[in-house]
């Protein structure tokens, strides 16, 4: 009995358990509740823990599972540079070319490249690599991005996609 109440503590302090609840996303206060929706075992708060079938500690359950650390990311990424209107438009006139001639020259319609010379649209990626490699330009600059991993990101439970049956 000893044994089975300091394993139950054990998986309730040392286990990353989420402090949000599964199905509404709200803070768990308290001890969280283990329930059974269908094949589906969750950890959830005192309000949704009737929706499901209550659960005992498993051995599954009590295996420890070490607390995720903040982690340094660095995202690279290549973000397209803000005068580019200009940039096609002045190198297409260099070259003595009509909106016409060029959009025939990369195979895409007139209208298109109007509109991204004029910065109503920003060119899809195939659309872009298309223009620089005709007009021999760069449309794009490296972006190096650096963020942390939280220990409990906000993430999407299941009250935010489905609708709750209640029981009757």
């Amino acid at each position: 009995m000893l044994f089975k109440l300091f394993s139950y503590i054990c998986l309730y302090a040392f286990c990353m358990i989420d402090p949000n609840c599964e199905i509404c996303g709200t803070e768990i206060k308290g001890r969280p509740h283990r329930i059974r929706i269908e094949r589906s075992e969750l950890s959830v708060c005192s309000d949704c823990a009737r929706y499901g079938d209550t659960l005992t500690p498993t051995v599954e359950m009590k295996k420890a599972r070490t607390k995720m650390p903040k982690r340094r990311i660095v995202y690279d990424v290549d973000e397209i540079i803000s005068n580019y209107p200009q940039v096609i438009r002045e190198a297409r006139q260099t070259r003595n070319l009509t909106v016409e001639e060029l959009a025939a020259n990369i195979k895409e319609k007139a209208s298109l490249i109007k509109r991204i010379e004029r910065g109503k649209i920003i060119p899809e990626e195939s659309v872009r690599k298309k223009l620089e490699r005709f007009l021999d330009i760069k449309l794009t600059t490296h972006i190096e991005k650096v963020g942390l991993t939280h220990s409990t990101p906000k993430t999407l439970t299941l009250g935010d996609v489905a609708t709750i049956k209640r029981k009757r």
